[in-house]
């Protein structure tokens, strides 16, 4: 029986893992107020008013899209961050376009998370309601993005760029609390009996063998 235990073991790690499985696809900035759109997905010539928003993680210039491609990144239990540079706009200022600025986090399966930063003196921080997808809780816990006096990354490329000067930096930071004992999704129960067939297989190869003895 110790292989059907190895089976069984494998069959719960797999539901473990797929019901915890989250990717983060896309991440865009809106400039409350304003028509300015930072993105993480942003084809050249769909809109004047969108330019690139590039994300790191786990350090600075450790970039998920580096040449404006979508976002991949694979959620963790606990607490995930990353860091935010956002394409300069206007060109050749040093202020903030917009009074406020609002976040938008997209996973793969169609969750969005929210949060809305004002910088000012003080600067502030107000995040919007908890999604539970499945198990697991996301909470966006901190957000900041603001004009800087540097130039860190181009329109379609996360390399500085003659001319374009004064770039965007900011953060983001949430939390994915993972519920145990939770009931498991479609593809998740499908995982499962997959198992459970590999553990009967098992055990139908190693019947016991009856041996008879003869007077």
């Amino acid at each position: 029986m110790k292989k059907a235990h190895l089976l069984a073991a494998v069959a719960a790690a797999t539901l473990a893992t797929s019901a915890n499985a989250l990717t983060l696809v896309s991440a865009a900035v809106f400039g409350v107020g304003g028509q300015t759109v930072w993105r993480t997905l942003n084809a050249p010539g769909t809109s004047p008013s969108n330019y690139a928003l590039f994300v790191s993680n786990p350090g600075l210039g450790d970039f998920l899209n580096p040449h404006d491609e979508a976002l991949n990144y694979n959620v963790t239990a606990g607490t995930n961050y990353a860091f935010l540079d956002g394409d300069g706009f206007p060109d050749n200022n040093t202020l903030n376009s917009d009074l406020q600025y609002r976040l938008e986090l997209n996973f793969d399966n169609g969750a969005t998370l929210t949060g809305t930063y004002i910088p000012g003196t003080p600067n502030s921080f107000m995040g919007s309601t908890p999604v539970t997808i499945g198990n697991s809780t996301l909470t966006l816990n901190e957000f900041s993005y603001t004009r800087s006096l540097a130039n860190t990354v181009g329109q379609h490329d996360a390399t500085p760029q003659t001319g374009n000067g004064n770039d965007y930096a900011g953060n983001f930071r949430f939390t994915n609390v993972v519920t145990p004992g939770a009931v498991p999704e479609p593809a998740s129960w499908a995982l499962m009996l997959g198992g459970f067939g590999l553990m009967g297989a098992g055990v139908r190869r190693r019947r016991p063998q009856v041996t008879v003895t003869y007077a």
